[in-house]
Parts: structure tokens; C-alpha cells; sequence
């Protein structure tokens, strides 16, 4: 798996874990979008 398979899959995960959280009411809402924001800048960036 290369890397740019790896932050595709970590884009997923973060977006799926954030759902999840939202529908929760997990407090995690603010640091998921943060990641999100940050694996989505590297994607666009490479």
C-alpha cells in the first residue's frame, strides 16, 4: 500500500469517526475537524 493509499484510507477513517461522534454528542467535534482539515490539506497539497 502507498502513501497516498494511506492518507486516503486516514481521510476515511477521520470523516467516519467523526460522524460517528456527532451522532454520539462525543465532545470530539472540534479536534475531528481539526485532523480532517489537516489530512485534507496534505491531500491537496501532494
Amino acid at each position: 500500500m502507498d502513501n497516498s493509499q494511506n492518507r486516503d484510507r486516514a481521510l476515511n477513517y477521520c470523516q467516519q469517526a467523526l460522524k460517528f461522534s456527532q451522532e454520539l454528542g462525543i465532545p470530539l467535534r472540534k479536534d475531528g475537524e481539526e485532523l480532517l482539515a489537516k489530512i485534507q490539506a496534505t491531500l491537496e497539497g501532494n
